[in-house]
């Protein structure tokens, strides 16, 4: 099973990609975060092998985050869930491994 963290400031999205996730069958989530600065204290504890990431966020924006990830384990994965089309060359430039636009659609997600 993929390791995962999810990262976003609404709950009721935390949730839908949680649940999309867990339906995968080859992923499991091991923490849901609303900010950055709780997800750098989770990754820490569970070692995430992928993370999916709102970029439009208080205190610090998923991009941010990603890079410090990025950082502190080179080899996890990153796909982007967002609202925002301006940040997909931004996040591809960190070699994102997707970027989802909000709102979700299950079909999407799962490719």
């Amino acid at each position: 099973m993929i390791r995962t963290i999810v990262v976003d400031d609404e709950w009721y999205n935390r949730a839908e990609i949680c649940d999309f996730i867990e339906k995968t069958g080859f992923m499991r989530v091991e923490s849901c975060c609303q900010n950055g600065a709780e997800a750098l204290r989770e990754a820490d504890r569970v070692l995430p092998q992928a993370a999916f990431i709102d970029i439009e966020m208080p205190e610090m924006d998923g991009l941010t985050l990603a890079e410090k990830l990025l950082e502190k384990y080179p080899e996890i994965q990153v796909v982007f869930i967002t609202g925002w089309n301006q940040y997909a060359v931004s996040a591809f430039e960190l070699n994102a491994l997707d970027y989802i636009m909000k709102p979700l659609n299950k079909a999407r997600f799962q490719k």
